[in-house]
């Protein structure tokens, strides 16, 4: 499951993220240089993401590939969509 939700996504004013399988675990990373922040899985597809204080849902097709995310913070949900 996990697999399908690497790759990089497009987080508009928030710039390029990358999302990295480490291990077992699910990383996202701001940008090219930064550090490799942790999603903390609640579900299949829902994981709480403490860098920002919110949460973030992968939204996957139907081959489990996920085609876009969405970010949960106190602003709202923002969608990031995959590149």
């Amino acid at each position: 499951v996990l697999a399908g939700y690497v790759g990089h996504y497009d987080a508009g004013f928030m710039g390029a993220w990358e999302v990295v399988l480490d291990g077992d675990d699910l990383k996202v990373k701001m940008s090219p240089d930064g550090p490799r922040l942790p999603l903390i899985p609640q579900s299949d597809t829902q994981f709480v993401f403490q860098a920002l204080g919110g949460s973030v849902r992968f939204v996957p097709d139907a081959t489990g590939k996920a085609t876009q995310l969405i970010l949960t913070i106190v602003e709202g949900d923002i969608p990031v969509m995959r590149k």
